[in-house]
């Protein structure tokens, strides 16, 4: 079950990493998700840097495996942060001079595959972290992964403190130290954002 923090305030439906909407949402996120001052250091609490990243290069192409939470914008009290509890991933290909991307949960179908990702996802915690990075042991799953990049579709449009890419959902994402930060913000009807950090490929 989703970890869910909850803030009550209107939505917008206008996206950008600076707006009130997803600012307000990162506060909650570092609030509750024991980031303080003293913690910034740690790797998953690199989304607090968001704000202050640079421009840089596009991702390198491959796949990135990160953990996600959820931030919501209508959900009564706030709930505190416990772990952030989603195995996402970050596929990036070479199209043309360009590149293309895909931000998808890695959501197997068969009961191997989602055993594997129940298994992976507080091992990839642990790698942000600063563990050693797991090995992917269940061959189904490592095909499914090693295929992503062939799936992105969604071209990287940089903008001054990184890249825009826009598919399901309208996603920034951004090099906070050597780390990929996404926030991303459903096209229509917002009730929050998701936030990822990506581990090292």
């Amino acid at each position: 079950m989703k970890k869910l923090i909850s803030l009550c305030i209107p939505a917008l439906t206008l996206f950008a990493g600076s707006d009130t909407f997803v600012q307000n949402h990162l506060s909650l996120l570092k609030q509750h998700g024991g980031c303080t001052s003293a913690a910034a250091d740690k790797l998953w609490c690199r989304f607090t840097g968001f704000n202050s990243a640079q421009k840089s290069a596009p991702p390198n192409p491959g796949v990135y495996l990160g953990v996600t939470t959820f931030v919501q914008t209508n959900g009564g009290s706030a709930v505190t942060l416990g772990k952030f509890t989603r195995l996402s991933s970050l596929a990036v290909r070479k199209s043309g001079d360009g590149f293309v991307a895909l931000i998808a949960t890695v959501n197997p179908q068969n009961d191997t595959g989602k055993a594997e990702v129940a298994r992976l996802a507080p091992l990839v915690r642990g790698q942000i972290e600063g563990a050693a990075k797991p090995e992917i042991q269940e061959v189904g799953l490592k095909g499914y992964i090693g295929s992503l990049p062939d799936r992105a579709k969604y071209p990287l449009v940089a903008h001054k403190n990184g890249f825009t890419l826009n598919g399901g959902s309208k996603a920034d994402l951004r090099k906070v130290g050597d780390t990929w930060v996404s926030i991303e913000v459903p096209q229509k009807n917002p009730t929050g954002i998701w936030v990822t950090v990506f581990a090292a490929k």
